[in-house]
């Protein structure tokens, strides 16, 4: 059986295309007015500020309004949480993403939690964490969720699996872990600590379950995922993410394994 490539770009642009017909519609109900995304970054890291520019022309190509919201290196806590009251207030802004990470001086999660649950679409305060745990309606975590939608689009069955999540960061790791339980499947998170992995997490992963790496002009790196038939009793993939060129001029890149077994 040939493999199947879960083209995220190719979704991502069918995703648009729906997305700019629905914000048309928005606008003609609201007299040409349309939703505003607020996108805060403080400070001035360059990774930071190319993914709050790739959010406004993502904004840009659906038919959206971006709201750019630049503050300083040294903004306080007390200055953060008062611009995020202010967007909060603002009926015009819809949604309001605070660009991770914060300056060391900020109280990041303070600030988060300040995000109003309605313009929370990120999903990073603790109360939009909860209800997406619960299975309530909430935003879900981006890249998490970015995950299912594609699993979903490609049909890839999640019920009964075992789902072996590695990392358990706020963003990535524990979202996507209650995500995929909600769904039904059997999951188990490994981290730094233990000191020995269980074998299921460095199966060796067959050649022709792969993931090919190519780049894409939409962002800072992607992937593309080769899934195929595998023995009955094992399930295995296997990732390399590429990134932007370092100074050197070298292409980085950062493996990754997981293991799905019925």
């Amino acid at each position: 059986m040939s493999g199947l490539i879960l083209d995220g770009k190719a979704l991502s642009q069918a995703i648009e295309a729906d997305l700019s017909v629905r914000v048309q519609k928005i606008k003609e109900r609201n007299a040409g007015r349309s939703a505003i995304l607020a996108t805060i970054l403080v400070g001035d890291d360059p990774a930071s500020a190319t993914y709050v520019k790739m959010k406004g022309a993502a904004c840009r190509r659906v038919g959206m309004e971006s709201l750019k919201v630049v503050m300083p290196e040294a903004t306080t806590t007390v200055e953060l949480l008062a611009k995020i009251d202010e967007l909060n207030a603002d009926t015009d802004v819809q949604g309001i993403l605070l660009q991770h990470p914060v300056p060391r001086q900020i109280d990041e999660r303070a600030c988060f939690e300040r995000i109003a649950l309605a313009k929370d679409v990120d999903g990073v305060t603790m109360l939009g964490f909860g209800r997406m745990a619960m299975g309530e309606p909430a935003y879900g975590s981006a890249t998490p969720a970015g995950i299912m939608r594609l699993l979903a689009h490609y049909k890839i069955p999640l019920e009964g699996r075992h789902a072996v999540v590695i990392g358990r960061s706020p963003i990535l790791g524990k979202p996507v872990s209650l995500m995929l339980l909600n769904v039904n499947a059997t999951v188990t998170i490994c981290h730094s600590k233990p000191s020995v992995f269980p074998s299921w997490c460095t199966l060796p992963i067959s050649s022709s379950a792969r993931w090919a790496s190519r780049s894409s002009s939409r962002g800072p790196g992607s992937a593309t995922a080769r899934w195929s038939s595998m023995p009955a009793t094992t399930r295995a993939m296997s990732a390399t993410w590429s990134f932007p060129q370092s100074s050197t001029g070298a292409r980085r890149t950062r493996p990754f394994r997981a293991a799905s077994v019925p």
